[in-house]
C-alpha cells in the first residue's frame, strides 16, 4: 500500500513526509518489501507507535516508511517464554500475560501502551524493573530481524551480534519479533499464556506534551549528572514545567549493550522530565535545551537514552 502523509513523532517537533508507506501484515510481505526497497535504492525507516522524541521514527525526503504495527502475534513456550510481534506495545503485553500469572520483568514507565516491542529494543529499553532484572536486553532470549537482503536472521542471546541490536535504532535490521522470558507473579497459580495470532489493541492513551532527557552514567558519577541536569532545568525554566526527577540503577547480569552504555558494568539512568509550556509554541527553547543537553553528553563522555 502506498500513500503520502506528513508524519511526526511523540515530541511533535520533527515532521516528515515519506515517499511511500508500506504496511506488511506477514513476515513474507515484510521480507519482500525490504528486498524491493534495497533493489530500488530506496532508504527505509521503520515506525510503529513513534513514541520517541528524536525524530528517529520520522521519514526523511525520498524514504520508504515501513509500518510494523500489524505484527501483533503472541506465542507461548513451556517454561515461561513468549514470542511477540514487534508491533505490540510492551505495556499491553505485560497486562495480557498478567491474566495467566506472569509479568514482563521490565516495562516502560507511564502506565500505558507507549513503546512498541520493536521500539523498546531499538532504543535499549529501561524502566523501574531494571533494579531487579537489569535492562530490557537482560530479559530477551531471541531476536528475529529482517536484514537488508530480505533474509530472516535470528539472534539468540549467546550470538555475538545479539547485544548490538539494542540501541541500534533499527540500523542492523528491522525487528520482526522478540522472545522474552517471563517472571511468575507471587506464589499464586500460573497458567500457560494463551497464544493469539493478533492481540486486539486497546484504546491509545492521550499523552500530555511531556519532555524527558536521560543520562547513562557510571554509579560514581551520579551526583555530577544530577547536578548538571538540575542546572539545565533552572536555565531553561521558561521551556517547560518540571516534574519529579527519576533515577534507575541498571544491574549488569549477562551483558551491557555496547551502543547503550560503553562499559560492561552496572550503570545509572539519571533523568529529568516535565511538560512543555504554552510560551514555547515554536519549541525554540526546547530545542535549545536539547542542544545543551547533547553538548553536556559530549563534554563529559556520558551516554544518553536514544529515545529522548
Amino acid at each position: 500500500m502506498k500513500k503520502r502523509d506528513a508524519l511526526t513523532d511523540f515530541g511533535g517537533v520533527h515532521t516528515g513526509e515519506p515517499l511511500e508507506v508500506h504496511r506488511p501484515e506477514t513476515l513474507a510481505q515484510l521480507q519482500d518489501t525490504v528486498a524491493r526497497c534495497v533493489r530500488q535504492g530506496r532508504a527505509m525507516r521503520a515506525r510503529c507507535f513513534a513514541h520517541s522524541m528524536n525524530g528517529a521514527a520520522v521519514p526523511r525526503p525520498g524514504e520508504a516508511l515501513i509500518d510494523l504495527s500489524r505484527f501483533r502475534h503472541l506465542t507461548w513456550a513451556p517454561g515461561g517464554t513468549i514470542t511477540i510481534g514487534a508491533g505490540l506495545a510492551v505495556w499491553e503485553v505485560d497486562q495480557y500475560v498478567r491474566r495467566f500469572g506472569w509479568k514482563l520483568p521490565v516495562v516502560n514507565d507511564g502506565g500505558g501502551p507507549a513503546s512498541s516491542v520493536g521500539g523498546f529494543v531499538s532504543a535499549g529499553g529501561i524502566g523501574e524493573g531494571c533494579l531487579f532484572y537489569g535492562g530490557f536486553w537482560e530479559t530477551v532470549r531471541r531476536l528475529g530481524l529482517v536484514l537488508a537482503t530480505g533474509a530472516l536472521a535470528e539472534f539468540a542471546r549467546d550470538d555475538p551480534r545479539f547485544p548490538w541490536v539494542f540501541g541500534a535504532m533499527g540500523g542492523l535490521g528491522l525487528i520482526h519479533e522478540v522472545s522474552i522470558d517471563l517472571v511468575e507473579i507471587g506464589e499464586g497459580g500460573r497458567l500457560p499464556v494463551e497464544p493469539t495470532p493478533h492481540l486486539t489493541p486497546g484504546p491509545r492513551p492521550h499523552w500530555p506534551d511531556h519532555i524527558w532527557l536521560t543520562l547513562f552514567v557510571p554509579p560514581h558519577e551520579r551526583d555530577a549528572a544530577r547536578g548538571a541536569l538540575d542546572a539545565l532545568s533552572r536555565e531553561f525554566a521558561d521551556a517547560w514545567r518540571p516534574r519529579a526527577d527519576y533515577e534507575y540503577y541498571l544491574l549488569r547480569r549477562r551483558l551491557v549493550p555496547p551502543l547503550v552504555f560503553g562499559q560492561d558494568s552496572d550503570f545509572l539512568a539519571v533523568g529529568m522530565w516535565g511538560d512543555r509550556t504554552e510560551r514555547d509554541l515554536g519549541a525554540s527553547r526546547y530545542l535549545a535545551l536539547e542542544q545543551r543537553f547533547q553538548g553536556l553528553v559530549r563534554e563529559r563522555g556520558w551516554r544518553r537514552y536514544f529515545q529522548s
